[in-house]
């Protein structure tokens, strides 16, 4: 279906955008630039459905996103306290859901359900809860619940909340090798990267609004999603072609982009334990002697306790699934 809005000289214009939230429900986002001001109608294209007189338009500010963080000064030693971070756009017209930067000089965050602390900084965004995900209409609020913990016991916790600037230039020549998963190889990177950066753009502004239409894509999907670190590998997932470009420069024991069986690669992730990277998927995995694979329908176990579920690859970096080698007791 084709949604309008008709304005007061009679001119139809298509929606820029379409969420269906269910049968009943649709948020469709118009383009209002350059249009005249006054009431306007709506209008469902070839269903013969017109809501006259619907809205008015009028003459308004930009949209203005503002942002703070609240919770206690004060923890008992070795215990983690709760931060909330309020977003609001207090402006006239819709915003890209905005990139919040956590930060602390003595402690370090992590998201509920997290199992790994980020020091320092940590990157979300703020979602719209009831709509599309990555958009926030005006007087659009929300709140992200984090856990912060002193990483050296002081007498206060210092943390505050800021906003990157549209358009400040990201580093993402300077940030090519960091982001770079262990074990991947620099021509598939390459070739990776260059694709991400076509996408993302120079600028923050840019680089927000890419993670705004993923956050508002994977929303549609039932996975409101403000950890910046996920949506970033789901935008690495797509320039890597979901796996095919690595695949074909993957250069294994029968050459490049041939299934290999060998394909795996371990490193020690505990005392006890080895984490085995699956370098090929559908690579089968052997245990040697002494040790035992537990594998749950392709969730990771701890080693002691069986019901807690180590960090996934989404929470972190994209490199690919990896299960433990444990020593058989």
């Amino acid at each position: 279906m084709i949604y309008q809005v008709v304005d007061p000289s009679g001119g139809a214009h298509n929606a820029t955008a379409v969420f269906v939230l269910n049968s009943s429900e649709v948020y469709a986002t118009f383009d209002f630039t350059g249009l005249p001001v006054g009431p306007y109608s709506l209008r469902v294209a070839g269903q013969n459905t017109t809501l006259s007189h619907a809205f008015s338009v009028a003459s308004s500010g930009a949209g203005q996103i503002q942002a703070i963080i609240t919770g206690p000064q004060r923890a008992r030693a070795g215990r983690s306290i709760i931060l909330t971070v309020h977003y609001a756009n207090t402006g006239g017209s819709d915003v890209s859901a905005p990139i919040l930067f956590l930060q602390s000089p003595n402690g370090q965050f992590r998201l509920p359900g997290q199992q790994a602390w980020t020091p320092d900084s940590l990157p979300l965004v703020g979602i719209n809860s009831t709509g599309p995900a990555g958009v926030l209409p005006p007087g659009a609020q929300g709140e992200i619940q984090v856990e912060f913990s002193q990483k050296t016991i002081t007498a206060l916790s210092q943390y505050s909340v800021a906003l990157a600037s549209p358009s400040n230039t990201v580093d993402w020549v300077g940030l090519k090798n960091s982001l770079q998963p262990q074990f991947h190889a620099g021509d598939s990177w390459n070739v990776l990267y260059s694709n991400f950066l076509a996408k993302v753009g120079t600028t923050y502004g840019q680089y927000e609004a890419v993670l705004a239409q993923d956050a508002t894509y994977l929303g549609e999907l039932g996975e409101r999603v403000t950890d910046v670190r996920r949506l970033l590998s789901f935008e690495f997932q797509q320039a890597d072609d979901f796996g095919a470009i690595t695949r074909r420069y993957w250069l294994g024991a029968f050459g490049r982009g041939m299934p290999d069986p060998t394909g795996l690669i371990a490193t020690n992730y505990s005392a006890n334990e080895v984490a085995i990277f699956l370098l090929r998927p559908g690579s089968p995995i052997h245990a040697p002697s002494g040790w035992r694979l537990p594998w749950r329908a392709g969730r990771l176990w701890r080693a002691n306790d069986s019901r807690r579920r180590l960090p996934t690859p989404r929470e972190g970096r994209f490199a690919r699934s990896f299960p433990l080698l444990r020593r058989a007791s």
